[in-house]
């Protein structure tokens, strides 16, 4: 069975079981990545546990050139690299036995991303946090985020961005290293009272739009 995920990503899944994250697979796919020039599929190994706990909504590819240029989205050149990457709360049950005590200190809002770099080809585990004052860009007086979709916006820094359909974008520098997160909120529902009512990706979505600059 394959499953919605983010461009560049195949969700596969042969579990008989209700929970269709038990016994699936992530392959990164590429147009033109055969040796031949034809399409091609890779598939990645599994994170840190047992079993695959990543929800399609969760993980998102960025793929950037080799040569450590500006990250694209959509790109096939054989030469160039992925980075698929998916968010989790430090809290998470499924994470927080992997992550060092300090990631439960008071203090920034923390996320764990779980990285796969194909130029490592293995996953690694990133603390990354927000700082209070992108915090305080949300009214409600505690920060949250559910994670609703994952979209690749490229540049220098090879950007990706976690989307919470219903409030924001957690903003990360996949090509830096740099741990900060950055945050954008989206505009409320047109609807007065709709907000986190139900799944946001029934009534929502966001899309990276690319131009060009006539000078």
């Amino acid at each position: 069975m394959l499953l919605p995920a983010s461009p560049g990503i195949i969700w596969c899944s042969s579990s008989p079981e209700k929970d269709l994250r038990k016994g699936s697979d992530l392959y990164v796919y590429r147009a033109d990545g055969g040796g031949d020039g034809g399409p091609s599929l890779h598939l990645l190994p599994r994170p840190h546990g047992d079993s695959m706990f990543v929800d399609s909504h969760q993980v998102g590819l960025l793929r950037y050139r080799n040569d450590h240029g500006a990250a694209g989205v959509g790109g096939n050149k054989k030469d160039d690299e992925d980075v698929v990457a998916a968010i989790f709360n430090v809290c998470h049950p499924a994470v927080a036995s992997h992550l060092p005590e300090e990631a439960f200190e008071p203090g920034p809002e923390r996320f764990a991303l779980y990285v796969y770099d194909s130029k490592l080809h293995a996953w690694s585990i990133k603390l990354v946090s927000l700082d209070q004052h992108q915090q305080l860009q949300q009214p409600e007086g505690c920060f949250l985020h559910f994670n609703s979709k994952v979209i690749p916006i490229g540049g220098e820094a090879g950007t990706m961005g976690f989307v919470d359909l219903w409030r924001g974008i957690l903003l990360w520098d996949a090509l830096t290293g740099n741990p900060k997160l950055h945050y954008a909120t989206l505009p409320p529902p047109i609807l007065p009272g709709w907000e986190g009512r139900g799944d946001a990706r029934l009534s929502r979505d966001i899309a990276v739009s690319r131009y060009l600059r006539s000078r």
